[in-house]
């Protein structure tokens, strides 16, 4: 009862912010010292990605429902999919740990498996906010099993609010330097997020890898 009133709370303030408080912290932090980075994205590791999306989908208007989106944590890249297709990637940052799935609430890691996004909204600091259905039957049959095995504390609560986002106003820089200042969101820069975003609806299907 405990952990599903913590995550009416964790969804309620999604949906009056946009990403959780803990996250809006995190961001302070790094504007205030820094975050360690890794290398900086290779643009040849994108594909099409000085390319407008308009130009890569032939149709007019696209069919969101025929959109998919892939994030591969490890090469810090999310993927538009049409009809099943690849047609262009973009660079993104995370968590503050980038590697590990997430397993509870506060572990700064990015969920991994098949999403869905329960909404698609505008966002006075973020641009725009697309919330994962994080978490889903299979993230809490995870989340009982590590209680059962003790890799997470008893207490542990299971989260909420994850999404995909922008960043705050001349932030792109961020994902440049690959600063994973998120508290498990994924986030890209500005005009990539709006394009991202322009062809998704609730419904689209997320498919996040390691």
């Amino acid at each position: 009862m405990l952990q599903r009133k913590s995550l009416l709370v964790c969804l309620a303030l999604v949906l009056v912010f946009g990403c959780s408080v803990w996250e809006r912290t995190v961001l302070t932090q790094v504007h205030a010292q820094g975050q360690t980075t890794v290398a900086p994205q290779n643009q040849d590791d994108l594909l099409h990605y000085q390319t407008p999306l308009t130009e890569l989908i032939s149709d007019s208007p696209v069919r969101k429902s025929q959109i998919a989106l892939r994030v591969e944590k490890s090469k810090y890249r999310l993927t538009v999919l049409y009809r099943g297709k690849a047609v262009k990637s973009y660079p993104v940052v995370l968590g503050g740990n980038p590697v590990d799935d997430k397993r509870r609430e506060g572990d700064s890691c990015t969920p991994e498996g098949y999403f869905h996004l329960s909404l698609v909204r505008p966002h006075q600091d973020w641009t725009k906010f697309m919330l994962l259905d994080y978490p889903t039957a299979v993230s809490w049959q995870r989340f009982r099993t590590a209680k059962r095995d003790g890799t997470i504390p008893k207490n542990a609560t299971i989260g909420g609010a994850v999404g995909i986002h922008g960043v705050p106003d001349h932030a792109d820089a961020a994902i440049d330097r690959r600063q994973n200042w998120t508290a498990g969101c994924i986030s890209l820069k500005t005009h990539d997020i709006e394009e991202v975003a322009s062809v998704c609806q609730k419904g689209t299907l997320v498919h996040i890898l390691h």
